[in-house]
C-alpha cells in the first residue's frame, strides 16, 4: 500500500474525507485546526480534502460506518 506522500508524488492524491456537523462545536473547531495543519504544514498538496455535511449525506455517513462526528478518513 503506497504512502501518502508516495501517491502525491505519482500525481495520485489520496482523499481525506471530513465528516462534520453543522451544529457542533467540536466539528467547527476541528475543522479549524485542520485548515491550520494543512496550511502550516504545507500538506495541502498531499490530500485531496472532502467535507461531507452529515445534514446533507447521511447515506455516505451510514456507508462508511461512521458513529461519531467529526471523523477524519484517508482514502486512496
Amino acid at each position: 500500500m503506497a504512502t501518502a506522500a508516495a501517491s502525491a508524488r505519482a500525481g495520485t492524491k489520496p482523499g481525506l474525507v471530513f465528516f462534520h456537523s453543522s451544529v457542533s462545536g467540536s466539528c467547527r473547531r476541528a475543522e479549524g485546526f485542520l485548515a491550520q495543519v494543512l496550511q502550516r504544514r504545507r500538506n495541502h498538496e498531499t490530500f485531496k480534502l472532502y467535507r461531507v455535511a452529515q445534514e446533507d449525506r447521511p447515506d455516505l455517513v451510514d456507508r462508511f460506518g461512521i458513529m461519531t462526528m467529526p471523523t477524519l478518513v484517508v482514502v486512496e
